[in-house]
């Protein structure tokens, strides 16, 4: 908003004698004395945060500086999944703590492979099961650099859900973790020993009470030439 300026006018008073109104002319017709004129443009106000001059290049090489670090970092924390990568054949089973509910316990077989894509940004498990627990199922894991977690989607032909893993202890595999809508919570494990697979986890009903166990065990398939 522009601001203005009033000047009122100040009476002079001389010695009790009014200013003859010739004078007042004689001074009305003196040039009056340039004032410097306002500026009708305003300045831009500076913003915070914002660079003066816009350096295209050296955004373009922080960007890929940044792409860089955040593959290197992918890379690294892939490296857990190196021992899954084969095709592998067991049998899983899963047994209920409560006796009401023993009639439930079931054991399948299962085949599955694990493999990298994207240049080993994910890795994949593709499997099939067999028996009662019929269905073909997909995992894919990859790691998140902003969170610092490993993170799973399951995708089967009846269930489909999500997990956030942590390296285990000695940094040798993944502890996977996932809590239900009705807040359950299921945690497991795959430790790769050589040609074999094994396969441990709890579920536990809302409010922490153990509710079923599951386990598994794989070998791995051999090449036939």
């Amino acid at each position: 908003m522009k601001t203005v300026l009033f000047r009122p006018f100040a009476l002079l008073l001389s010695a009790g004698l009014l200013v003859s109104v010739p004078a007042l002319r004689a001074q009305d017709e003196k040039p009056a004395k340039p004032e410097a004129e306002e500026s009708s443009e305003e300045e831009p106000a500076e913003e915070e945060g914002v660079p003066e001059e816009f350096d295209a290049d050296e955004f373009k090489q922080q960007m890929e500086e940044q792409e860089k670090e955040e593959k290197e970092a992918v890379a690294k924390m892939m490296k857990v999944f190196k021992p899954l990568e084969a095709e592998w054949t067991g049998t899983e089973k899963i047994e209920h703590e409560d006796e009401p509910l023993k009639a439930l316990d079931k054991s399948w077989k299962d085949e599955w492979k694990g493999f990298f894509t994207f240049g080993g940004r994910y890795f994949e498990m593709t499997g099939q099961a067999s028996g009662d627990n019929a269905s073909s199922y997909r995992w894919i894991c990859t790691w998140d650099t902003s969170a610092e977690v490993y993170r799973a989607w399951y995708f089967g032909d009846n269930a489909h859900n999500q997990y956030v893993g942590q390296l285990s202890d000695d940094g040798k595999h993944v502890v996977w973790k996932t809590r239900g809508q009705n807040g359950s919570t299921s945690q497991f494990e795959m430790v790769a020993d050589g040609d074999r697979v094994k396969c441990n986890g709890t579920d536990r009903a809302p409010g922490g009470r153990p509710f079923s166990k599951q386990s598994s065990s794989y070998t791995r398939k051999k090449l036939e030439l």
